[in-house]
């Protein structure tokens, strides 16, 4: 997948903009409010329907304004020449165009848009909480089965109104019975939930390692999931034991829901690794998850992922940055990344020696300059 046209009108600071991207890395450089991250957080918005910086649509509509309009044209793998067209209002209706029809529900535009986003928070992925890596690990599954993100939706469906029933179950409002509906329904879509992640982090781990080795040699991890219950039970009979706290608490304590990747380091493997990795070394693994990931993307599906990389070499030295973009030039991605230096100034120096080529754009005051020559006239079909 490659992005061919941006055009951006009244999104945070960035009134209005209209860019053309190349292949390779498309570098954006400018002091700090200049409109390089929102330049980022619009390719999300379209590519993923969300802000990754902020759930407040009001956050998002440039001051003074009522509404922003987001328009990108794109090259798919599989489906050829795209465009997809974003126009959320503050008051009234928000729209949804793909190739200029609406309708379209978001999950469809992300599933052709696999977009990887490299915050400079990108370590939280190994030092925040499981939510971060179940996050990693449903969108892997989301672009690689085409039926995963129905289960996982019937599941959450259903584990809410397990837990609605272990409330009404504690006010004396439903027998246990009600209960055991519930819970039956859940175990058949948990059975099917672990077992395409079992399946899934089988191979992500394998690519994660070979990522990591080309990134940092020296760094030795473990990968293994883990499911949510203990591996030497069933979750009917861990669910039927923790019945009694279960209504106490009102939550279900045991599922898919609670599973987590576990990275292990330190001695012969056996620490946290958020427990014995630096906050650079953190980041490296977090890299190294994002890379493999979207290399298998590749071999399971034959699709490209383009990556959107805030704050370029945030937390990571040049060595490490300079492997990062080597392994994507190999990669054949194209980049989106963001700084406030210049090619040739400090962490920035002789980074691009290892990736060619290279398109420049200067941002400021939420101006763009100037995109590269031989822009056509954008998205006439998706106004």
């Amino acid at each position: 997948m490659r992005l061919l046209n941006i055009e951006i009108q009244n999104f945070r600071n960035l009134s209005s903009v209209q860019l053309t991207l190349e292949e390779g890395t498309n570098y954006f450089w400018g002091e700090n409010g200049a409109g390089k991250t929102a330049l980022l957080e619009a390719v999300s918005v379209l590519a993923r329907g969300r802000s990754f910086r902020s759930s407040q649509l009001s956050d998002l509509v440039a001051s003074g304004q009522d509404a922003f309009t987001l328009r990108m044209s794109f090259v798919d793998e599989h489906r050829g020449a795209q465009t997809v067209a974003v126009m959320r209002a503050i008051r009234g209706r928000s729209q949804l165009k793909l190739n200029g029809e609406s309708g379209k529900r978001l999950s469809e535009v992300a599933r052709i848009l696999p977009v990887q986003i490299l915050l400079p928070s990108l370590s939280d992925l190994v030092f925040g909480s499981p939510v971060e890596r179940r996050r990693w690990l449903d969108w892997g599954l989301f672009h690689v089965k085409p039926n995963y993100l129905s289960t996982l939706r019937e599941y959450l469906q259903l584990l809410k109104q397990r837990n609605a029933a272990l409330k009404s179950h504690a006010r004396g409002e439903l027998g246990q019975q009600g209960i055991d509906i519930w819970t039956q329904k859940l175990l058949v879509t948990a059975e099917q939930l672990d077992f395409e992640r079992r399946n899934y982090m089988h191979d992500a781990a394998a690519e994660v390692l070979e990522v990591l080795q080309r990134l940092s040699p020296k760094l030795e991890i473990a990968i293994s999931y883990r499911r949510g219950w203990p591996e030497c039970e069933s979750l009917e009979k861990v669910l039927s034991e923790s019945l009694a706290r279960d209504v106490k608490l009102g939550a279900t304590s045991a599922g898919p829901h609670r599973s987590d990747i576990q990275l292990s380091a330190g001695v012969e493997l056996k620490g946290k690794a958020s427990s014995v990795l630096s906050r650079g070394q953190g980041k490296l693994l977090a890299s190294a998850m994002v890379l493999g990931q979207a290399r298998l993307l590749n071999k399971m599906s034959s699709r490209n992922s383009v990556f959107l990389i805030d704050d370029l070499g945030a937390e990571m030295d040049h060595k490490h940055s300079a492997a990062l973009f080597r392994l994507l030039g190999e990669m054949g991605s194209q980049v989106l990344a963001t700084s406030t230096y210049l090619p040739g100034e400090s962490r920035s120096t002789d980074l691009f020696n290892t990736m060619v080529p290279v398109t420049m754009f200067h941002v400021e005051h939420g101006k763009i300059d100037a995109r590269p020559s031989g822009a056509e006239p954008m998205f006439p079909e998706a106004t």
